[in-house]
């Protein structure tokens, strides 16, 4: 399994919206002056909610996909055929964003000095596993004319939820915790706060 860390492009948005809330010139920043803290805060937020969706970690893996039919129970496959696939699988992790509401999933202390924010637990944002990147390993067939895209449709739907109910073992969704603050951290003491808190809203913590 191979993993990548998608920070870069959110590290550039974090840096445009540190100097959008710090201002370019004299007058955006005499204007930012006049904001609080927490009104600095809440206009972060909303500017990395337009977004949507937060992508954190990215991961390619690789699947093996087996197949065959098994006396009168057909698993997939409609005659009498077997097939060892190799599958490429791609993952996006992060946060839904739309489950946020800085009212109430962002405390602030009354010196605006600690920040609090509670949000979504990580999600798999996507999962892709491109049929042009499967590898057949072994087939056999017999009484019939040999796979079909149909077929390798039907596998390939096998493994994407064989993915989806391992996604909790995977890692993926702790390394997105991790780098939900990587990202929160930095990004919120940039705007005056000395201790900033990243938690997740099913009270998991890394």
């Amino acid at each position: 399994m191979r993993k990548t860390i998608q920070l870069s492009k959110w590290l550039l948005a974090a840096v445009l919206l540190m100097l959008t809330a710090s201002g370019c010139g004299p007058r955006s920043q005499k204007m930012a002056a006049l904001l609080s803290r927490k009104e600095k805060a809440i206009q972060v937020i909303d500017k990395i909610k337009s977004e949507k969706q937060l992508g954190l970690v990215e991961y390619e893996i690789e699947k093996i996909v087996k197949a065959k039919e098994e006396g009168r129970k057909v698993f997939i496959l409609k005659s009498k055929k077997e097939i060892l696939c190799s599958c490429k699988a791609y993952l996006k992790a992060g946060i839904d964003l739309s489950g946020f509401n800085p009212m109430t999933d962002m405390a602030i202390d009354p010196d605006e000095t600690m920040i609090t924010l509670t949000l979504p637990a990580p999600t798999l944002l996507s999962l892709n596993i491109p049929i042009d990147e499967v590898e057949i390993l072994y087939e056999k067939t017999k009484y019939s004319n040999g796979f079909t895209l149909t077929d390798l449709n039907e596998i390939l739907r096998q493994g994407e939820a064989q993915i989806n109910a391992s996604v909790p073992d995977l890692g993926i969704l702790e390394d997105a915790k991790q780098n939900a603050r990587l990202f929160f951290e930095p990004l919120f003491k940039r705007l005056g706060f000395t201790s900033v808190q990243v938690e997740f809203k099913e009270n998991q913590k890394v």
